[in-house]
């Protein structure tokens, strides 16, 4: 199978926390178990072990947490960050130009 070059540079350079903690804050229902982890990090030639390892790192920092055997969603702590940082990126929708007026 041949990826973009652009695919293939992130390929490289992604790491299986970031996979992770993207994959959780990008799931509809906020879950995911470890098997579509895994599957997803094959996409990205990312070791099963690999996966498994960062897991158990991230439940150990209370990054993410497991509400069912082999399933992982964001921690309480994590959540709030993703939110504040997705609030961010929207910033940009909520300026309007200046009226040049002080509150």
């Amino acid at each position: 199978m041949h990826l973009p070059k652009d695919t293939l540079s992130v390929a490289r350079t992604l790491r299986p926390k970031e996979l992770i903690v993207g994959l959780l804050f990008a799931s509809p229902n906020g879950e995911l178990d470890v098997a579509a982890l895994i599957r997803a990090g094959a996409i990205f030639k990312l070791q099963a072990n690999s996966i498994r390892v960062t897991l158990a790192r991230l439940l150990a920092d209370n990054r993410i947490e497991s509400p069912n055997r082999g399933v992982y969603r964001l921690g309480q702590t994590s959540r709030r960050l993703a939110q504040a940082a997705a609030r961010g990126r929207q910033a940009a929708t909520r300026i309007r130009p200046s009226t040049g007026h002080i509150l």
